[in-house]
């Protein structure tokens, strides 16, 4: 058997370790429902409420859509949560905003939008 081939089946194990090691590990996480994962997360009184959903963002792997000014006029709740609800996290961290949430689950989007006046 030339070195070629012997590399190209070498590459082509380590390959599949990778996608089998990610696809689990993937799957593994998105069997739990986004507004109920468990998430540690230190919020410093430095903080805009913008920068706190981008971490949030970051920490699940989801997407959330908004109009970027949506945040702008928001400062984030100084905080400390550990293993807490995403859900919890986002009610604490909306309240006594004018922002709005709703997670669509076949999409997986989070959406933010501004609350209708009464």
């Amino acid at each position: 058997m030339s070195d070629f081939l012997k590399y190209s089946y070498l590459a082509a194990a380590f390959l599949l370790i990778g996608h089998l090691c990610y696809g689990q590990k993937k799957g593994s996480q998105q069997q739990e429902p986004l507004l109920d994962r468990k998430l540690t997360l230190s919020i410093s009184k430095a903080e805009t409420l913008e920068s706190v959903i981008f971490r949030l963002e970051n920490l699940t792997s989801e997407r959330f859509f908004f109009r970027p000014n949506l945040f702008y006029k928001y400062k984030a709740k100084v905080a400390s949560y550990k293993d807490a609800a995403f859900s919890d996290i986002l009610e604490e961290q909306l309240t006594g905003t004018t922002i709005n949430y709703t997670f669509d689950s076949k999409s997986r989007h989070l959406v933010f939008t501004q609350k209708e006046e009464q």
